[in-house]
């Protein structure tokens, strides 16, 4: 039978020896940490931090916030209670979980999208050994890209006004489970209405044993350059070009505008936008010390950033690769003077994500590197209110983003 408790700090340590939360007795339930257990709120001075942020982070979820922390929480269970995912039969596992999870809602989302915005969507399947340019990876030398028949989905608004439009190239939230990107088309026309923007959702291969980074990252380099060669053709601004991302997405996206710098083509892209970003550049902590955490970032870091770092890097050489500090999983470890070359970022996030504390630490990091343009933590808020922001037209994303794009 499953058994219900609170985590405690000591129970915590039980969730963490079973690898990736798995329990003797069944899942248990990790409820939010209270206001004494979260983090001291960061000191940031910038607009967005300003105006949303500062004097508000109390360790209180809102009630939205608790419902997205339920809902968050519930996913990450039945997807992470399952023996460690570098078992590939655990790893299988996840993904279907996932693919099921997203296929269930995504009908509903696409007429949501549709009652909201007018947008149109298409297919394209291109050689992308033709547009990427030097196939060679800065980051990682020795590899050389090979993908002749990458997927990409466009969208673009139907009664788009005035001159050429922004583009967009996004990487919906399928870095690690590798959920087909059809079942984020709805994403791609959401986003592509709310920035009133060209957008390409593009299939890139998700960070995983089979086709491990840099992959996807070069995957979404190629659509960049792709995007750069149809410019013209499909109104887009060539020097109002975009990388985005959402949650696991972050997995290839956080590392592209390094890889960019290392080509000296960073100027291809005006601005980086990491909504609720996953772990990727996975932080310091990673491998603890845990005994500081509250109970609730403990676990995130313990086993959930920790599951994802060991399926990404690789189960046979994850530890090297953290030694290493691998600049594709450890972007913020790069050379000062080449991270200060990177295009400008914008990241949201939120008090009670899963991710915080990987968030407040590249933050802090490219705003010492001089390319953090903003940076917000939503008060009360949990990952799936910032994933959802767009849906509810919070003017924190669609303001800011209008507003450096």
């Amino acid at each position: 039978p499953e058994v219900t408790v609170r985590v405690t700090a000591q129970s915590a340590s039980d969730i963490a020896d079973m690898g990736c939360g798995a329990s003797k007795s069944g899942p248990r339930e990790l409820l939010p940490p209270m206001p004494h257990e979260m983090p001291e709120e960061p000191l940031f001075d910038l607009p967005l931090w300003n105006e949303q942020s500062r004097g508000k982070l109390k360790g209180q979820l809102t009630k939205q916030g608790k419902s997205g922390f339920n809902s968050r929480y519930k996913m990450q269970k039945e997807k992470l209670f399952l023996g460690s995912l570098a078992d590939k039969d655990n790893l299988d596992k996840f993904s279907e979980v996932a693919t099921a999870s997203i296929q269930a809602y995504a009908p509903m989302l696409r007429k949501l999208v549709n009652w909201q915005h007018k947008t149109s969507l298409e297919k394209v399947v291109i050689d992308a050994n033709a547009f990427i340019g030097d196939r060679n990876c800065a980051l990682r030398p020795g590899y050389c890209y090979e993908n002749s028949a990458l997927e990409i989905l466009i969208s673009k608004p139907t009664k788009a006004k005035g001159g050429p439009l922004p583009g967009i190239v996004l990487a919906s939230p399928i870095g690690v489970d590798g959920t087909p990107v059809e079942l984020y088309d709805w994403y791609g026309r959401l986003m592509s209405g709310s920035h009133q923007a060209v957008v390409f959702n593009m299939a890139f291969r998700p960070g995983r044993p089979e086709t491990p980074l840099p992959a996807g990252m070069l995957d979404m380099l190629a659509g960049l350059k792709y995007m750069v060669a149809r410019a013209d053709e499909l109104g887009i601004d060539k020097s109002r070009i975009a990388i985005a991302c959402q949650s696991s997405g972050a997995h290839v996206a956080c590392p592209l505008p390094l890889e960019l710098a290392a080509r000296g083509e960073a100027s291809l892209v005006k601005l980086v936008i990491m909504e609720s970003p996953g772990p990727t550049p996975f932080g310091d902590k990673l491998l603890g010390p845990y005994n500081e955490m509250p109970v609730f970032f403990r676990y995130c870091t313990e086993t959930v950033c920790k599951e994802q770092y060991i399926v990404m890097a690789g189960p046979e050489k994850w530890e090297d690769r953290f030694q290493e500090r691998d600049p594709i999983l450890h972007v913020h470890h790069a050379p000062e003077e080449l991270l200060a070359k990177m295009p400008k970022h914008i990241i949201f996030s939120a008090e009670f994500d899963d991710f915080r504390m990987t968030h407040e630490e590249y933050a802090t990091k490219l705003l010492k590197c001089g390319v953090l343009l903003d940076f917000m933590i939503l008060p009360g808020g949990s990952h799936q209110d910032v994933c959802g922001s767009m849906f509810a037209k919070r003017q924190w994303n669609l303001g800011t983003i209008k507003k450096y794009l």
